[in-house]
Order: structure tokens, then sequence, then C-alpha cells
């Protein structure tokens, strides 16, 4: 079955106030609509359809020979099916396109009769439609030629039968409904004319008939791909959109601009959304579109928990020439954390700084957490120059934990392990950095897992109990040490039941794929009541496995354990087990596992860096008679340059504002002071990036003031997908008025916003671009953001 895709209409685009050529276009990222044709594939059988074919071969006996004749048709798995002792079309052994059924045709003479019919409902006005057939030969001779018939208009498409008998040609054909709705007919026309009877002459066969909304699969095979979004940030002022793909006599290509049409590359100057339209003929129109900004955007990614995998790596995406990255743990810089991505196997907030000489500064950061019961491991920072024969103690916490250590990620041999091992001393280190890898190996119990056994449970009387049981995957390792069995005092004569105080011996064993991994012999158990049976099976990580119970006797295998047939849903346990979800859940109830971690071994990082950075003594700022003051100390330096003040007024873009020079070698205290006299009112926000004489930088750590009544807006992400996160700082509480309009001046949002916290809009906009305004009593605000 081929997929199926949308088709939307783009009507007079207005994109940056440039009007745009209406085009149709077909976009591969929706998949909407279902299969409009009853029983296209013909699994159903002779119905559901409409002919003009005179004689269906499935009717009862064959017409007067034991050949099928011109006229003549049949729904099976084969021409050679037997129906009423003969064979549709001879010796021929064909078979169906997909499934099992087809529809086989013995050609009428008539050049127009109708081989398949079928009225179609719920046709919407202004949508696109394919109707696809699969078409076979039966024979050699004066093969078939189809058309499709839609709505009463005989379409462009010719259906050729393939030369080869048996062989199938799946063919498309676009339709646009334009004003029509309601019911449609589709009929599939016989178009080549008979040969006054002659044997094995347009014979064929039809299979997998499909009419719904969208274009065929095939209609992407040169799909244009303009690439990710891009800034102008770094080019110039310009750049080249490029399809990639190669125009021929049958294609057309149009662009969103309105101009350049035929052109493959065009460039582009002003921000935007562009779209780029690939027509080719009689198949269906292809589009990409692509998003330009005067700025860029950053997105590290989602908060995210480690446990599978241990560690997660973040890419701050933009890059080019002038831009240079600096990676933040807990807003603390992290040492040579300077490149597009880092990798994060710790808790914390991470953020990375974007700088880029021809644009804004921007930031982003995401939250990191460790799963429970997971090693959050303590990196360490060493420099072997200094000490060439080192000595380091890997660590993790929570302290206390029994984890295992090991030399690598596979390793099988334990360099330490057991109660109290948070950390590990490894000495002789001459290499340039070490991992180490570290796993929890504290045990969990975990009482009362699977199938409970509810008051309103009963024996299942006369239910075989021979290899019945609870069948479950175990995601970690794990020992089943209990389970409950619940027996009852039969009714009736005792030979071999549970008739007195104890039951007669019974089996417990744990399968895997029907192989025992594990077995208790003679079990007892107390009658009319619950007994715990000790296991202790050990289960390694895996699926397929079976806890079953088989009676030692033939007569012990009937009615006397309690079974829960009403239970549906059972407890597993996230990361340690799953159990099979079904009504009979078998004779054992309230679980007693203990499992090991489930999660991957964590690497404990040691890095060699013999850069010692600035040590920071203090950071702060005051207003000094109208000015902003920035002072610092540094308990050491070295090979320290200068220091660059840099400002903002949202906390996530700075810009320099000033350089103070560095004193360049000290383990002294080194005071520094900084005067801003043109800072604005309300909140400053201030850091110092210290940069050493190799280009080595760090930054501190963020201080801000704030400055009379003024406000601050900040918009993200920008561009934006869904939804725009609206922040105005301000040093009081009162409310905003906002205020959003679209390029053309409608205004599409009006509310208010509160001082200091977070507005989310957005999510009814479509894409484009908006001005936001922000207005208080004495200012006023405005943004321009990006939907993309």
């Amino acid at each position: 079955m081929v997929r199926h895709i949308n088709i939307i209409l783009c009507t007079m685009l207005t994109l940056m106030g440039v009007s745009v050529q209406a085009q149709t276009v077909c976009d591969p990222a929706d998949f909407v609509g279902s299969n409009l044709v009853t029983n296209g594939d013909f699994e159903s059988g002779d119905v559901g359809f409409t002919t003009d074919i005179g004689y269906s071969w499935n009717a009862s006996g064959a017409p007067g020979t034991c050949y099928s004749e011109s006229g003549q048709y049949y729904v099976g798995t084969s021409p050679q099916d037997n129906v009423g002792g003969c064979q549709f079309q001879g010796s021929w052994g064909y078979t169906a396109y997909e499934g099992n059924n087809f529809m086989m045709i013995d050609g009428d003479e008539d050049p127009n009769s109708v081989t398949w019919g079928q009225t179609i409902s719920g046709i919407e006005t202004n949508t696109y439609y394919y109707f696809s057939v699969a078409v076979t030969s039966l024979s050699t001779g004066n093969l078939a030629q189809l058309k499709f018939e839609i709505d009463g208009v005989l379409q462009d498409t010719t259906l050729d039968a393939p030369a080869t008998p048996g062989d199938w040609i799946v063919y498309n054909q676009i339709w646009y409904s334009g004003a029509v709705s309601g019911s449609i007919t589709i009929e599939i026309t016989d178009q080549r004319p008979g040969c006054g009877g002659c044997p094995d002459n347009n014979d064929y066969g039809l299979d997998a008939i499909i009419f719904e909304k969208g274009c065929p699969d095939d209609a992407f095979d040169e799909q244009p791909e303009l690439g990710d979004d891009q800034t102008f940030c770094g080019t110039n002022g310009t750049i080249t959109l490029d399809p990639g793909v190669t125009l021929d006599v049958d294609n057309t290509i149009y662009w969103s601009t309105g101009v350049n049409d035929d052109d493959e590359t065009i460039d582009v100057t002003i921000p935007g959304t562009y779209y780029v339209c690939v027509n080719e003929t009689g198949t269906c129109t292809k589009v990409d579109s692509i998003t330009i900004t005067d700025d860029y955007s950053v997105n590290i990614g989602n908060d995210t928990e480690l446990c599978n995998p241990a560690e997660v790596t973040m890419d701050a995406g933009h890059s080019g020439i002038g831009v240079s990255y600096q990676w933040f743990l807990d807003d603390v810089a992290i040492a040579g954390a300077t490149s597009k991505t880092y990798t994060a196997n710790s808790s914390g907030e991470y953020k990375v700084l974007v700088e880029d000489d021809n644009c804004d500064d921007v930031a982003d950061s995401i939250n990191v957490t460790v799963k429970a019961n997971q090693p959050d491991p303590s990196d360490i920072e060493f420099c072997i120059e200094n000490n060439p024969d080192t000595t380091l103690t890997f660590s993790v916490t929570p302290a206390g934990t029994n984890y295992d250590w090991y030399d690598t990620e596979s390793a099988v041999s334990i360099l330490a392990g057991g109660s109290g091992t948070d950390s590990f001393t490894r000495s002789g280190i001459t290499n340039d950095g070490d991992t180490l890898w570290v796993k929890d190996n504290t045990l969990t119990t975990y009482p009362n897992t699977g199938p409970t056994d509810l008051a309103s449970t009963s024996p299942a009387w006369n239910y075989p109990k021979s290899r019945l049981g609870r069948t479950f995957d175990a995601l970690t390792n794990l020992t089943i040490l209990f389970v409950d069995v619940k027996t009852e005092n039969y009714q009736g004569p005792c030979s071999g039941k549970c008739c007195g105080t104890t039951s007669d011996p019974f089996t417990v064993e744990a399968l895997q794929s029907n192989n025992s991994i594990g077995e208790i012999t003679t079990v007892t158990a107390a009658c009319g009541t619950t007994t715990t049976i000790p296991l202790n099976f050990s289960i390694s990580q895996g699926t397929g496995y079976k806890l079953v119970l088989e009676g030692t006797q033939s007569d012990i295998a009937n009615g006397w354990f309690h079974t829960n047939t009403t239970e549906n849903s059972l407890a597993g346990i996230d990361d340690v087990i799953s159990y099979e979800d079904r009504n009979n859940s078998g004779m054992f109830f309230n679980w007693v596992i203990e499992a090991e971690s489930a999660c991957e071994r964590v690497p404990v990082y040691a890095t060699n860096d013999c850069f010692l950075p600035v040590e920071f003594a203090y950071i702060n700022v005051k207003n000094v008679a109208g000015s902003n003051v920035i002072s610092w100390g540094t308990a050491q330096e070295l090979n320290n340059s200068h220091f660059e003040v840099l400002r903002s007024t949202d906390g996530r873009k700075f810009e320099v504002i000033g350089v103070v020079n560095g004193f360049g070698n000290s383990d002294e205290l080194i005071q520094y002071q900084f005067e801003d006299n043109k800072s604005s009112n309300g909140i400053a926000y201030y850091r110092l990036r210290q940069v050493d004489y190799d280009g080595q930088f760090e930054f501190s750590d963020i201080v801000s003031i704030t400055n009379s009544q003024s406000i601050s807006v900040n918009a993200f992400p920008n561009p934006f997908n869904e939804s725009i996160n609206i922040l105005v700082n301000a040093a009081s509480d009162e409310p905003f008025n906002i205020e959003v309009f679209d390029v053309l001046g409608v205004k599409v949002y009006q509310g208010d916003i509160k001082a200091n916290e977070e507005l989310i809009i957005g999510n009814e906009f479509s894409a484009g671009v908006y001005l936001i305004n922000i207005v208080s009593d004495s200012e006023k605000k405005v943004l321009k953001v990006v939907k993309k």
C-alpha cells in the first residue's frame, strides 16, 4: 500500500510584505486521509463494485466451458482456482499484487466498457485526490489499455498492461475536486477493442484500488530541499537558496518571491519565509520552505534525565566565522568548554553562550537530572605537566551507596565494588586524561509486584493447570524471591485433590522460550489458604520468560488453584519488569523480586587541563551619582591579558562596553573598577570576560542592579515553532498592555502581561513575522518575532 500525502493550496501568500504567486503545493510532512474505496483489495470477494462485464465466475459453475471467454471476470487467488470443476484462464497461475485476492478479466469486445466502478462519498471542495490501481497481464496477446474515469470525465493517463504476464504496474491519477463535493463515481474503463473471440486476448488483472486525498508516494522522488533555517549573520547580507533539484522538460520551478521562475537558485537579501515549488507533469507539485532571519537562535534541546543513555551531547547549532562558545554549569563557566558541542554526564543546569562578531550574543540552557539511585559523577581536572605521575580519586554521589567500578564501558572485571565504594583511587596516570565507568550495584527489593490475590478471586474448576502461568520480560537482571499460590478445599471425591491440610506435590518452573532456567520440585501448599513459595530464580535481562506451575499427577491438574480472571492490567516496574497483559493472571500472586539498577554504566572523566584560570575573589555593582560602578577583585592571576566588561538588559544577550587591562601574573589580591555612565533606567546585568595572552577566556558570575522605573522585554525562542514566551522585567509588579500585529498591520492579539511573569502566546498564529508592542504609562517596547 502506498502512503498518503495531504494537498494544500497556497493562495497569495504574503511574506514580509511580498506578494506570492498562487501555487498548488503538496506538503510531504502531512499524512492524512484513508482509502475511500470499499474492498479495493478484493479480500472480501466479488462484492462492493459495479462492472459492465456480463458474467462472474464466482457464480455457481462455469458458463458452458471449462475456460473463460470474452466478457467474463473472476475474483479469487489465481486463474487456476477450481470453480465448478473448471479453471478461469487455463494454465496461467498468476497471483495478487498484495494480499490474496485480485480481479481477473477476460476482456470484452466493447472498447468503452466499465471494468470496475464505485460511488465515492465524502468528497471535499478544493481538495486533491489520487486514483491508483495495480494492473497485470494474464495473456500475451492484444495487451489491455485502460483509463481512469472520475465524475464522468475520462482522464488522460493510459494504463498499459505489462508485456510480461504476471508482472504488476501501479498507475496514479491526480484529481482536483474544485467546486465538486458530496458523491462522485469513479471507474476503470477498457479501451482495447477485441479481436472477434480470439483466445488470450486483452486478458488482465486489477488489484490495490485506491481513491483518497493526497499524492501518491512516487510524487516525491525529486523533493526539493532548501536545508535548515538560516540567519544573515556573517553572510554580508546575501544568502543563495538552492533546492538541489535538476529541472528537465517536464519540470517547472516557482519561487515564492513571484519572480525568478525557472531559476534553479535565487539570492535573497531580506528576512522572511521562502517557498520553492517544483511541478512534475502528470504527478504532484512538491514544496519546501526555509526561514531566513536577521539574527540566529540557539536550542540545545529539552530537559533530560540521565539513565539510558548515561550522558547527553548538546549542540549549540549556530556556527560560522567569528563565532565562539562558552558552556556553563550552574552559571559557572566550564574551563575549556569552548566548542560547539558539550557532553554532560552529571546533573545541573547547562547553558551555552554563543557569541557572533556579526550578530548579538545568544544563550540557551537545559536542566539535566540523574535518575534516582543513579550515580552522579564528579569529574576531575588535573595538570599532568605539573605532576607526570598522577594519583587521582574518581568519585560519585550520593556517598555510601554500593557501586562497581570498571576500566571501560564493557569491561567484565570489576576494579572495586561493594559497600561504600562511592570513590576509587588510581595511581600512576601518565596519559592525557582517563575515564572510569561506574554502576550502582545496590539490589532493590520490590514486594507485591504482578497480579494481586484479590478477595473476589475464585478457583478455576476443571481448568488445566499444566504449563499455565505468567509471561513477563526482565528489563534488568533480577531474582524472583517469592510468589504466593492459593488453593481451595475440594468439595468432591478426594482422590489426588486438595481436600486435607496439604496439597499433593507440584512443580514451579521458570522458562525462557520454553527452555527451563530454574525449577522447584515437590512443592506443597496448605489447602484452602495462601502459601508463600520461596524460589530464588535468577533471571537475566531479556524477554520471553514464563513462570509456570505443573502438577505431578494427572488428576492434580484440575480445579484447586486460584486464578484471577478479572485483572486486565498488572503492576510492572519501570526499567525492572513488565508482565503480559491478559485477562487470566495465572496462579502466582504478590511476586517479590530483587533487582539491580537498569541504568547503564556512567562515565567519570578525568581531564588533563593545565590552564589555570584567574581566580575571582568577588564582583559587585552599585550606583554612584547616576552611574553603575562595577568592582571586582582577583585572588590569583596567570597570563591575564585583560577583562572585557559586558552589559545586558535581559541577562541573556550581553555586549562589550569597556576593556580593563589585567595585572598579568599574581598570587595576591588585585582590585579593579569600571564606571558605566551610559546605563539606562531599569535592570542592568553585568559580567566579565577574562582573556589570557593566548586568547583563552573565562566568564565571571553575573551581577545586576535595578535603577528607577524602566522595563526590558525578552521574547524567546525567536524564531519559534509553536508558542513564544514573553517576559517583561520591571522593578514594580504593575501590569502592562501587550499588542501583537502581523506584517499587514492586523492586530492578532491583545491582553495584559504582568511584570516579571512569563506570558505564553502564539499557538494560534500562522507562520510569518509579527511586531509585539509592550506599553506602560511611561514607556513602550517593540519587538519583532518570527513564527516558522
